[in-house]
């Protein structure tokens, strides 16, 4: 696992504000990774962090996008054919430390 990426899942959201924090100490960019359900979480957890507590850093590159997995059987499911496949919405929210002196994002993403 990447240093600078945090995945947001099931927990609550202040966990993984947390984690940003975190992240925000130790360099100056940083992801946030979902899927799934867990994208709008990933957005909330975003505009947490830079609304609320942190004024140094800002949106970056947003990315979304659906990826093909194989379909995994589940307990009380119907077992899956053989080489089904099913589509997972993602999201990666960029965000990028604020140069202080000129006011100009660094890095470049």
């Amino acid at each position: 696992m990447q240093d600078n990426i945090v995945y947001v899942g099931y927990k609550e959201s202040r966990v993984y504000v947390s984690s940003v924090q975190i992240q925000s100490e130790m360099g100056d960019h940083i992801r946030i990774k979902a899927r799934g359900t867990f994208m709008n979480k990933a957005v909330d957890v975003s505009q947490i962090f830079l609304y609320r507590f942190i004024k140094e850093w800002e949106l970056g590159k947003v990315e979304i996008g659906t990826e093909n997995r194989p379909v995994t059987p589940r307990e009380g499911q119907p077992e899956p054919e053989p080489g089904e496949i099913q589509r997972v919405s993602w999201i990666e929210i960029n965000l990028i430390k604020v140069n202080q002196e000129n006011g100009n994002q660094e890095p470049k993403v």
